[in-house]
């Protein structure tokens, strides 16, 4: 199934900056590869996003298996921006605390 969090990848300067506006010509698109450390691997959905406003945003991007891998996310003329992830599914192992919005219950 997709990634819970989906990839939104900016095209930024040496400060930092998000380039919104490019010129002459701004990178089209922003796209995705996947190694990983088990051998075989494969994105799942669409791999090549198109750049809007300096950004590429992902929607439905998953891998075929679990375990550990490297995203590679490339546009050319410009250096691939790599990401390990962890893809590891079975049964649970620990309890956590988290704060997310859709997690909180009121009345504690």
């Amino acid at each position: 199934s997709p990634f819970g969090n989906q990839p939104l990848i900016a095209l930024i300067d040496k400060g930092g900056n998000i380039l919104e506006d490019i010129t002459p010509v701004p990178p089209e698109y922003i796209s995705a590869s996947v190694s990983a450390s088990s051998g075989d691997a494969a994105l799942v959905g669409r791999s090549s996003v198109k750049v809007v406003n300096g950004r590429g945003a992902f929607t439905d991007l998953a891998i075929d298996i679990a375990g550990w891998a490297t995203i590679a996310f490339s546009s050319p003329g410009i250096a691939p921006l790599k990401v390990n992830i962890s893809t590891f599914v079975g049964a649970p192992r620990a309890l956590g605390l988290r704060s997310d919005a859709a997690l909180a219950f009121g009345g504690i």
